[in-house]
């Protein structure tokens, strides 16, 4: 943290209440990340008042919801669901399917693993969240920041999804949506 500070990084994306003071007192500008799960406007006010600048809000909220909290959104991504303390991926199926494994449910959709330092696993979301097409609703219900998670997605891949936010167009395929 000190070298990204001294290379003049000026905000920090903190997702561990335990971080606030550090990142604070290392001079960063804080984010809250969606880990630090504000659902409501208490959370958010204790947040702000804990020097948090921004928030970005539960994945778990809806449209109105959001809106009565006040933050920012996630507006494309896979939603981390679970981090497994075991490396599900070597045990499983092997150092070698590291960045390519993924569990298959019942309904034959795959869940991304990703490696985390040592040797965590963060399970993704299935589908990614996408708003691209659904901008005017989230003026609407006052969702200024918007957030975007790239994990898996190949730089040409990442390029298409901003473009088609830009374009305000439908991604191809399935995604998740925000509830109204």
């Amino acid at each position: 943290m000190r070298e990204a500070r001294e290379a003049g990084v000026a905000y920090a994306l903190v997702g561990n209440v335990g971080m606030l003071a550090t990142a604070r007192e290392m001079g960063f500008r804080i984010v809250g990340d969606f880990r630090l799960n504000v659902t409501n406007r208490e959370s958010a006010a204790a947040y702000r008042a804990a020097g948090v600048e921004r928030l970005l809000l539960s994945p778990e909220l809806t449209l109105p919801q959001m809106r009565d909290v006040g933050g920012a959104a996630i507006v494309y991504g896979r939603i981390p669901l679970m981090l497994t303390e075991r490396c599900f991926i070597k045990e499983n199926f092997g150092c070698d399917a590291c960045g390519k494994a993924g569990l298959t449910d019942r309904r034959g959709m795959t869940f991304p693993l990703l490696r985390e330092y040592p040797h965590r696993n963060l399970i993704l979301n299935c589908l990614p969240t996408y708003m691209g097409d659904k901008q005017a609703p989230l003026r609407q219900y006052g969702i200024g920041g918007q957030h975007f998670i790239f994990t898996v997605e190949s730089a040409k891949e990442a390029a298409a999804v901003l473009r088609a936010w830009r374009a305000g167009a439908p991604l191809d395929g399935e995604c998740r949506r925000i509830a109204r």
